[in-house]
Parts: C-alpha cells; sequence; structure tokens
C-alpha cells in the first residue's frame, strides 16, 4: 500500500473517530431513533402526558445523551446498545423499520406501552446481539414468531400480557435459547402447548427465573422441572392445575421465591420442602391443600407464608418453634382454613413477625398473651374465630401496631394498655362477649382512624370526652348495640 493510500486511510479513520466524538452516536442510528420517535404518540394527551420527557430530551445531535438510550465506548463504534422506553404510555402501530436498525442492541425494553394489537415487529428478530428484551405489557397481538429462536444469545425473555397465541410446535424455539435465564409468559394462554412446553423448559439449564402464571395450564405439576436446578424463583399462580405437589419439588434446592397460589392444588405440602433451606417466599393459598408437614419449621430462610383459603384443619404444634430455625419470618397468613384448636403460645417467639392474619378459622381459648412479644407487629388479625376470654394487657406493648382486628369472637374486657398503641389506625372489636363498663381511664391512640365496638354486652355510660380525648383523628365511630350509653 502505498503513502498516498496509508494517508487516506487515516484521514478516513480520523474523519470517522472525530466525528463520532463530536455528534456522539452514528448517523444512521440517530436517524433510526428519530423514525421511533416519529412513530410514537401519547397514548391519551390529556390523560398520558410525555411525564418522563422521553420524547422532548431525543433532540440534538449525540443521541447517546438521550433519556432510555445507551450507547457503548467510542473506541467500540460508539453504538447504540441499550433501548429502555418501559412504561412511558407511549403508543405506535408500526416500529419494524425504525428498529431493525439498531442492529447493535442488547437490550431492548418496549414494555408499559401500547402497540395497538399489532403483529411483533418482523425486524425484531434480526436484532442477533439482543440479550434481554422484555416486550410484556404492550398489546402486541397474533402469532408468536418462531425466529426469536434465532436470538440466541438471549438471557432475559418477557412476553407476558400480551394478545400473543402459539400453536402445537411453535414453542420448539424456546429450546434454541439454550443462555436464557429468565423467562416470563404469564398471562399468555397456552393451555393447548403445555405439554410441549414442559418437555423444552426441562432442558432450559440455565434458567433462575420462570413465571407461568395465568396461562390456562390444567395439567399436574411435571416433574421434569426437578431438572432445572438452577431455579430461583417459579411462579405458576392462577392457573388450574390439580393434583398434588409433586414431592421431587424438594429437591429444587436454589428456590428463593416460589408462588402456587389460586389454582386446583390437594393433598399435603410435601415433607420434602424441608431441604428448599434458601427459600424466602411461599404462596401455596387459594388450593385445596389439607396439611403441613411438621418439618416446615427447618425452612431456614423463610420470610413470607401465605398458606390461607386452603382446607388446613390445624396450625402444626410447632409453628412457633420456628423462631429457633426461621427468624426472618415476618409474614404469616392462615386465614379462611378450617383451622381448630387454640393458637400455640409459642407463635410469640417469632419476633420479626410484621402481619399475622388467622381470621376466618375455628380457633378457640384464650388469646396467648405471649403475642404481645411481636414488638414489630403492623397488622394483626383474628376475627370470625371462637376465641375467648380477656384480651391480653400485654397486646399493649406492641407499639407499631396499626391495625388490630379481634371482632367476631368470644373475647371480653378491653384493655386499659390499649391506650398505648401509638400507631394503632383500625381496632375493630365487633360482634364480641365485652361484657364490662368501658374504661373509665382508657385514652384511645391519637392516631387511631377506626374504632368498631358494635354488638357487645358493656354497660354504663360513655361520655365523648372520654372516648374523643386525645382522637383527633377519629373519622369512624361505631358503638351500635355496644351497650353503651352515650
Amino acid at each position: 500500500m502505498g503513502v498516498t493510500s496509508l494517508s487516506l486511510l487515516y484521514c478516513v479513520v480520523f474523519s470517522t473517530i472525530l466525528f463520532l466524538c463530536v455528534h456522539g452516536c452514528p448517523p444512521n442510528e440517530r436517524r433510526a431513533l428519530l423514525s421511533l420517535k416519529a412513530a410514537f404518540t401519547d397514548t391519551d394527551q390529556m390523560a398520558f402526558p410525555d411525564t418522563y420527557g422521553i420524547l422532548k430530551s431525543w433532540v440534538g445531535a449525540d443521541c447517546c445523551l438521550w433519556k432510555g438510550v445507551h450507547c457503548d465506548e467510542m473506541e467500540l463504534g460508539g453504538h447504540v446498545t441499550q433501548l429502555d422506553i418501559s412504561n412511558f404510555y407511549l403508543s405506535a402501530v408500526d416500529i419494524d423499520s425504525a428498529l431493525s436498525q439498531l442492529k447493535h442492541l442488547k437490550y431492548l425494553d418496549l414494555s408499559g406501552n401500547d402497540f395497538g394489537l399489532t403483529s411483533l415487529p418482523p425486524g425484531l428478530v434480526s436484532l442477533k446481539n439482543l440479550s434481554y428484551l422484555n416486550i410484556a405489557r404492550t398489546d402486541f397481538a397474533g402469532n408468536i414468531p418462531t425466529q426469536l429462536g434465532n436470538l440466541s444469545s438471549l438471557r432475559h425473555l418477557d412476553v407476558s400480557d400480551n394478545s400473543l397465541l402459539s400453536d402445537n410446535t411453535s414453542l420448539e424455539w424456546l429450546s434454541s435459547l439454550s443462555l436464557l435465564e429468565y423467562l416470563s409468559l404469564s398471562g399468555l394462554y397456552l393451555e393447548d402447548v403445555q405439554t410441549t412446553l414442559w418437555d423444552i423448559i426441562g432442558r432450559l439449564f440455565h434458567l433462575t427465573h420462570l413465571d407461568l402464571s395465568g396461562c390456562l395450564f390444567n395439567s399436574t405439576l411435571p416433574i421434569s422441572l426437578q431438572n432445572v436446578s438452577s431455579l430461583a424463583v417459579l411462579v405458576f399462580n392462577n392457573n388450574e392445575m390439580p393434583g398434588s405437589i409433586p414431592s421431587l419439588m424438594g429437591n429444587m434446592s436454589k428456590l428463593t421465591f416460589l408462588d402456587l397460589s389460586s389454582n386446583w392444588l390437594d393433598g399435603s405440602i410435601p415433607t420434602s420442602f424441608s431441604n428448599l433451606h434458601s427459600l424466602e417466599h411461599l404462596d401455596l393459598s387459594k388450593n385445596e391443600i389439607m396439611g403441613i408437614p411438621l418439618a416446615i419449621t427447618n425452612l431456614t430462610g423463610l420470610r413470607y407464608l401465605d398458606l390461607s383459603a386452603n382446607m388446613l384443619n390445624g396450625i402444626p404444634s410447632n409453628l412457633g418453634d420456628m423462631h429457633t430455625n426461621v427468624g426472618s419470618l415476618s409474614y404469616l397468613d392462615l386465614h379462611q382454613n378450617q383451622l381448630e384448636g387454640t393458637i400455640p403460645s409459642s407463635l410469640g417467639s417469632l419476633f420479626n413477625l410484621t402481619y399475622v392474619d388467622l381470621s376466618g378459622n375455628r380457633l378457640s381459648g384464650p388469646i396467648p398473651p405471649t403475642l404481645g412479644n411481636l414488638l414489630s407487629l403492623v397488622v394483626l388479625d383474628l376475627q370470625d374465630n371462637q376465641l375467648e376470654g380477656s384480651i391480653p394487657f400485654s397486646l399493649g406493648n406492641i407499639s407499631t401496631l396499626k391495625h388490630l382486628n379481634l371482632s367476631d369472637n368470644q373475647s371480653g374486657d378491653l384493655p386499659l394498655s390499649f391506650g398505648q398503641l401509638s400507631s394503632l389506625v383500625t381496632l375493630d372489636l365487633r360482634n364480641n362477649h365485652l361484657n364490662e363498663s368501658f374504661p373509665s381511664l382508657l385514652t384511645l391512640p391519637s392516631s387511631l382512624h377506626t374504632f368498631l365496638l358494635s354488638n357487645n354486652s358493656m354497660t354504663g355510660t360513655v361520655s365523648d370526652q372520654v372516648l374523643l380525648r386525645n382522637s383527633s383523628r377519629l373519622a369512624e365511630l361505631d358503638l351500635s348495640y355496644s351497650g353503651l350509653n352515650t
């Protein structure tokens, strides 16, 4: 190569670098983004203005400075590698030509915009560098193109909550995405392809997050799930899956989040679940589950436990012993079951609890005074049981308590300590057997908004001065049929 040719080459390279330094992203990619801007309009100028200024910022020579746009380093070409316009309430019907020109995209998030029930842009499948694709809640419709399987670099794929369809053969493309770590098909109609899908998922060995909620599945949980040993998050709620939970799921040792709520699952929780030491969130609510294994106390990382709206008939005798293993449990919901017997006093040892709901059961006996040890509690709901005896004075120790519901029981006596509940917003004592006079020394907390005392058997007279002193926020007061004269 002659000196002249070398000089010309250096000039071209220098000019290109100089242009990028001055103008930012390559001109063809800037034009593509401007075409995209032209395709978008606000869904409703009055209701959804361009709140985040996404379109207003798309001016000037350097598109790398525009909101939602990210470019790689200049020495790598300064190409647009990330486009995130999620949840900007924009609408468009044709973005294909603009999108297909952004060949260097690695990250694309269009979620939360409106594409008017149009098909997925054909040019999407040409973006071979994509590792992240989120088109959730975008109102795309039609068949899912099998060519998505050509995006072999994908690690994150979310196509949830759209009107996309699939036939019996068109999901095989998923098996080509061998690097996939995150997959959400939530809200898609997949009833006709569930058998094929289970087989494919069993071969996606790198999956850590799988969301198939609301897909109208009506087959039993597949044992092939155990093959995906990397799964940390598994969401199958709002389907119609029958049968028992496979015992082999206890082998999925990396699970941290499991939601199988709102199905038709029956039987007992497998004892093998005691092996899920990493599990933090367990939601099996709204099923027909009948038994909790004693070994549930071995779930040493559990923070959230929702078994509400099932057919459980008893609280495990050792549930309160979870404090020795599961000191982090903060949410416990067992409402609307068939629980009988007494509330274990050892429940008061779960010191990190902030939410406890045991309502709508057949629990009897007294309220354990040890519940007063739950000094982080915000919500305590024991309504609609058969609890009796005096309300423990110790409940007044819980200064964090905001909502206390003891209605529809057989409890009696209103403790003076309730005046110490400095955060209390709602106090519901309706339909009980409160049969003493209203404590004249009781000062309702200044934070109280709702106080319901109707349908009791109290005696005597209580003045507004006694009820309302220091209760400037009280907005709802019901003393009807309480026995009190005011």
